[in-house]
């Protein structure tokens, strides 16, 4: 019961880690729904990918490996929109987000946070 309030609360804690502040974000308009939507999914799809698929299959060589590989791997597959210092937010997200989805239940905290995560971003950087 507590999954949402934590994926919530942790997407803005990872949030305000990467941009040194705490979120303020806007109201969408309403040609930004559907971006935000499909940011969202594009985050969950990512969760059960990256956390739900290869951190479990790489757990087998250990729970540190598997976390510091899917970390780097996610971080380098988002290198072609990175620029220096998001590539080690990439990773660091990743860490947090691999972290919490190894305690049992965690990958659907990993999913709201990621969400979370990525439409707090949109709607930070995208002029009203």
């Amino acid at each position: 019961m507590m999954q949402p309030v934590a994926g919530l609360a942790l997407g803005a804690t990872l949030y305000a880690a990467a941009a040194g502040r705490w979120p303020r974000p806007r109201r969408p308009e309403a040609h930004e729904r559907r971006v935000l939507a499909a940011a969202m999914t594009t985050a969950a799809l990512e969760e059960l990918l990256w956390r739900g698929a290869a951190l479990r299959l790489l757990r087998r060589r250990g729970p540190g490996f598997a976390l510091a590989a899917t970390s780097v791997a996610f971080a380098a597959a988002h290198l072609p929109r990175s620029r220096g210092r998001a590539v080690a937010t990439h990773a660091a997200l990743a860490a947090a987000l691999g972290a919490v989805s190894l305690a049992p239940g965690g990958l659907a905290v990993a999913v709201l946070a990621h969400a979370t995560y990525d439409a707090l971003v949109l709607l930070e950087e995208r002029p009203p």
